[in-house]
Formats: C-alpha cells, sequence, structure tokens
C-alpha cells in the first residue's frame, strides 16, 4: 500500500532537491532532529527528543529522483521499515511540482493514516520553507 502527495512548490528543480537531501535543508522543513552519514549514505530522523527516530538508506539521488528506503527505526515505528520514500521533481513551465510517495506499507499498519496527513503537513512545510523561507518542522 502506498501514500501519494504532490505539491506545486515556486522554486527551481535545484532549491528542491538541496531541501530534500541537505541535512540543513532537512532540518529546516522536516524535523530539526536530521543527521546525515555521508560514508554510511544514510539518513536519521528523530523527534519528540530521540523517542521516535527512523534511519533511511539512499537508494537513489539525482537530480529529479530520489529514492530512500527504511533500514531501521525506534520500537514502536517497526511498520516504517522496508518503506521507501520517493521524491520526483518535475519542472512544468512556471512552477514545479514535487510527486511524493511513502510506498511498500504493510496494509494492516496502525500508523498509515497518521503519517499520510502528517506528510500532507510536511509538504506544506517544504513549500513555506522553500517559497518564504520559513517551515515547520516537526520536533
Amino acid at each position: 500500500m502506498d501514500m501519494y502527495h504532490e505539491i506545486d512548490i515556486n522554486k527551481d528543480k535545484e532549491a528542491i532537491f538541496q531541501a530534500l537531501t541537505s541535512e540543513i535543508g532537512l532540518k529546516s522543513w522536516w524535523t530539526s532532529q536530521t543527521e546525515f552519514n555521508p560514508k554510511e549514505k544514510t539518513y536519521k530522523f528523530g523527534f519528540m527528543n530521540g523517542k521516535y527516530w527512523f534511519a533511511f538508506k539512499i537508494i537513489k539521488q539525482e537530480e529529479n529522483k530520489i529514492e530512500w528506503e527504511c533500514i531501521n527505526a525506534d520500537s514502536l515505528s517497526k511498520d516504517w521499515i522496508k518503506t521507501k520514500l520517493i521524491f520526483d521533481i518535475v519542472k512544468t513551465n512556471d512552477h514545479t511540482t514535487l510527486k511524493f510517495t511513502h510506498a511498500n506499507w504493510n496494509e494492516s499498519s496502525e500508523v498509515f493514516s497518521r503519517c499520510n496527513t502528517t506528510w500532507g503537513f510536511l509538504m506544506f512545510s517544504l513549500k513555506n520553507y522553500l517559497e518564504n523561507g520559513k517551515g515547520m518542522p516537526i520536533s
């Protein structure tokens, strides 16, 4: 089972790519508890002072497409493991569209709907960060 979100952002593809792949960018719209390990090509995202966390391995990180797989999570968030985050960045004439998929959810996941709602919020946090310089990261 997959969840999908799509949002138009008035920034170029390069700015969106940086917001999605740099530690400072991710801290500005997703969570201030973001760590990137370049040697292992992994990201770790924490919430509520580390009570909840997710670790992702980079599968693909190209100009128009970013794909990560969740390789580990806290004991309450095991439903995330083996899910994938996929960001497709599509340039049109007057704006850029971000197509986001959180893929490979187990159909019986109890947290699917909450995560889907949170991702909707985070898409607007990303848009605000890129267009107005002020995201709304979750801590």
